[in-house]
């Protein structure tokens, strides 16, 4: 075996620590897996390994490391067969066994006789005489077959369990089948007869004497020794201790019969004899009630009689089927029943849960009659389900059914192929199957555009697959070929340039790439395309130059549609901007409202001048007051001067302490600027004494220091000699906001009112020259020779008001 062969090769590795077993170490084999261990492995891995079982605490169990196998007995060293301790093994031929015959059992009786092996032991080779079903024949056959009975193919004739007549089947194993032979039975009064199979007369519950014996359900008949009367019980078996006359006794004997008819008054032997000499003598009468069940389960209330008692006379209240009234009858009258209904209509849903019942006095459920009879579910519905099957053509034969219905029975037996011819339905097909097969072969139908692309074959009727073949197709506009243009393409591709034709009037197309007689809805108005002409008309902005004001039209375009000039299409709608004399206000308003405002102003002045003979000063105010009401600007265009302007044309409203190089470099760097105006304002007025700055640049940081004397704030760098240091800013008890913000002289730079200390006027330009870096004592002022003042004038010549 492959495991002796390899442990005396010393090459047969423990499951456990993976290293070789030598020949003289002590081995543990599993008895189920026969892996072998070393044995100081395995004792190691059972102690480390083991637990008690959770349903039996008194049991303790470790696993196998190769099968998983729960073993009980704590491992320890032997031979291969159990035999011999490890301490006794003498190494002969075979390293780790005994040398003794192995003796196992592993699926039979009969033990191995190997010598001790390690592995599982050989298939037995045991002769053994097994015997056929029937145990009429007998053969030898191996122990490893397993091989317990054959069939010797000759009558298995063993006795069946009715214990009279013998199997008739070929030798088979099992048991026999019950008995088939049809037999005479006799009744239990002898009258009839019937044939059966004789398994059928073993009955259960009767004795063992008896099973012969049937009942024909009709009287017995039998004559009494009496020679009177007849047994009117029903067919029955006589059984007496003593013989067969005492069976036959008559009932109505005076020595037999010591009670009343109806059985609540016994009578002694003697006075049975003194009142009745023979059994056909009158009976001895109660004067009791005689109270006997009858079969409708009232009792009679007739005194004591001979004979059966009469029909039950009782009244009872029978309701009707539904339950819903009753009828009150005698106890024998057994046609109520079916007369007793009432005309109540049922609403309950039918058993198909789509119907209602609709029926008159509905039992609503099985009613069994006092006839015996049973009468069917009345909510069976019984109309036809008429339901579409899943097919689509066909709709339910059956019954009016709950869930889904059975697919249609219907099926095509014609046989179907492919347009190929390749692939074929064979018939019967199902209805709602599919009347076309699935092709997995290529398409041989010819395309229109004659490509040979291939696809999966289809139905004649449907068309082929579009054509993925790539093709060279021109554009919309016609100007570019496209290629790798797919052939089932078919809208024209575009190019992506610009039309650029010339529209009728007088625009060049500003559409994407489009027919040449056809303009989309970029350029052209989409709720009027076409004009009366049927020529697409342009939706672009006008752009002419107006006579009137000199302005560009900003109007859709008009002079091919109606022919207008740009004057009177409509008034000018550009912007424009309008200032006051001094230049300090500014608004920008339409230019048909300044139009109308200038004219607005000029008849207000006329109006004043004619009211007016003298033109004062002040008359000349009061007029100017009276305008501005109605109109914004003056008549020459421009707004009027309010009290600000006056303000702001006071020298020290526009005079500053900056230097002309602050002023530059807060307006080239206005977010910047802003940022640091906020930043002292916050820590002037707020809780805060101190305010660190984010790390800047030193231009920057040299601009804020010296920002910060203007809001008396003492500045120091957090560490002179760290180059990523930070600005610290601190509030003093003379910290203040200065009147004129840096933004705020920017803002008057801008407007050209900006004055310095030393009487410098600043323009609104940015030609004064800046050094590469802002050196210290920003705020020092830099002597400028000194500039005649001179009335600055507004050049931009608004409208031409001549």
């Amino acid at each position: 075996m492959n495991i002796e062969i390899e442990l005396a090769a010393e090459t047969y590795e423990c499951a456990i620590c993976v290293q070789p077993i030598e020949i003289s170490a002590a081995i543990y084999s599993c008895s189920t897996c026969w892996t072998v261990f070393h044995l100081l492995c395995v004792e190691e891995w059972a102690e480390t390994s083991g637990h008690e079982d959770a349903y039996d605490p008194d049991t303790w169990f470790w696993r196998c490391p190769g099968c998983q196998t729960n073993h009980s007995v704590f491992p320890y060293g032997c031979c291969y067969c159990g035999e011999s301790y490890a301490d006794e093994i003498e190494f002969f031929e075979k390293p780790h066994s005994c040398g003794n015959t192995c003796n196992r059992t592993v699926n039979c009786i009969h033990p191995c006789q190997e010598i001790c092996h390690g592995g599982a032991c050989l298939p037995c080779r045991e002769v053994i005489e097994v015997s056929c079903h029937c145990q009429k024949e007998s053969s030898l056959y191996d122990c490893s077959e397993g091989i317990s009975s054959f069939e010797c193919g000759k009558i298995c004739e063993r006795i069946l369990s009715c214990s009279h007549h013998q199997c008739q089947e070929l030798c088979h194993p099992g048991p026999c089948k019950p008995c088939t032979s049809i037999t005479e039975q006799a009744c239990n009064c002898g009258k009839s007869t019937r044939s059966v199979q004789c398994s059928s007369n073993s009955s259960s519950d009767q004795p063992a004497t008896l099973n012969s014996k049937f009942s024909c359900n009709q009287p017995c008949n039998l004559d009494y020794n009496c020679g009177k009367h007849k047994c009117q019980e029903i067919c029955h078996v006589h059984i007496s201790s003593n013989s067969i006359d005492d069976a036959l006794e008559c009932p109505y004997d005076p020595s037999r019969l010591l009670h009343c008819p109806c059985g609540s008054k016994s009578i002694s032997l003697k006075e049975s004899l003194e009142a009745r000499a023979t059994c056909q003598d009158p009976l001895i009468l109660c004067d009791d009630i005689c109270w006997k069940e009858m079969d409708c389960g009232h009792r009679c209330r007739q005194q004591c009689h001979e004979g059966a008692c009469t029909v039950c006379l009782e009244k009872k209240s029978i309701p009707c089927r539904c339950g819903a009234t009753s009828v009150t009858c005698i106890c024998s009258d057994r046609t109520v029943v079916a007369v007793s209904l009432c005309t109540t209509t049922c609403r309950v849903q039918r058993h198909c849960g789509r119907h209602q019942c609709a029926q008159k006095c509905c039992p609503k459920e099985p009613v069994t009659l006092l006839n015996g009879l049973r009468t069917e579910d009345p909510h069976i519905c019984t109309l036809t389900c008429q339901r579409r099957l899943k097919c689509g053509h066909h709709n339910c034969s059956l019954e009016c059914h709950r869930g889904p219905c059975p697919p249609c029975a219907e099926a095509t037996f014609t046989e179907i192929e492919c347009a190929c011819g390749k692939t074929k339905l064979h018939p019967p097909i199902p209805c709602g199957e599919p009347l076309y097969p699935t092709c997995d072969f290529d398409c041989i139908l010819p395309r229109p555009c004659g490509h040979a692309f291939p696809h999966a074959c289809h139905h004649p009727s449907t068309p082929c697959a579009p054509c993925k073949f790539l093709v060279q197709q021109s554009c919309k506009c016609g100007k570019v070929l496209i290629k790798s243009v797919v052939c089932s393409n078919k809208t024209q591709p575009s190019c992506g340039l610009v039309c650029g034709n010339l529209l009728a009037c007088g625009h060049a197309c500003k559409e994407i790439c489009h027919s040449a007689d056809d303009c989309s809805s970029s350029s052209f108005s989409p709720s009027s395309s076409s004009s009366s002409s049927g020529k697409k008309i342009c939706s672009l902005v006008c752009g002419r130059q107006r006579g009137d004001c000199g302005h560009k039209c900003t109007h859709p375009c008009h002079t091919a549609t109606t022919g207008l000039s740009c004057q009177e299409i409509g008034p000018c709608d550009s912007m424009v901007t309008v200032s006051c004399s001094c230049g300090l206000k500014k608004a920008s308003k339409k230019c048909f409202q300044v139009t109308q405002a200038i004219e607005i102003s000029r008849s207000s002045l006329l109006k004043g001048n004619d009211d007016k003979e003298e033109d004062t000063e002040k008359e000349e105010k009061e007029v100017g007051a009276v305008a501005s009401r109605v109109s914004p600007v003056d008549a020459n265009g421009k707004l009027w001067c309010t009290s600000e302007c006056e303000e702001m044309k006071k020298e020290e409203n526009r005079t500053v302490e900056y230097s002309p190089e602050m002023v530059t470099f807060a307006q080239e760097n206005a977010d910047f600027t802003k940022l640091i105006e906020t930043a002292f304002t916050n820590l002037i007025g707020g809780s805060y004494k101190f305010h660190d700055f984010s790390p800047m640049k030193s231009q920057q940081q040299e601009f804020v220091e010296e920002l910060a004397a203007f809001y008396n704030i003492s500045t120091e760098i957090s560490d002179p000699e760290d180059p990523f240091s930070h600005l610290v800013g601190t509030r003093t008890t003379a910290s203040c906001c200065p009147r004129i913000t840096l933004s705020g002289a920017v803002e008057l730079k801008k407007k050209g009112l900006l004055l310095f200390k030393e009487g410098e006027i600043v323009e609104n330009t940015h030609d004064i020259e800046r050094k590469p870096r802002l050196a210290r004592g920003f705020a020092r002022p830099i002597p400028v020779p000194e500039i005649p003042q001179v009335q600055t004038s507004n050049s931009f010549k608004l409208l031409s008001l001549e």
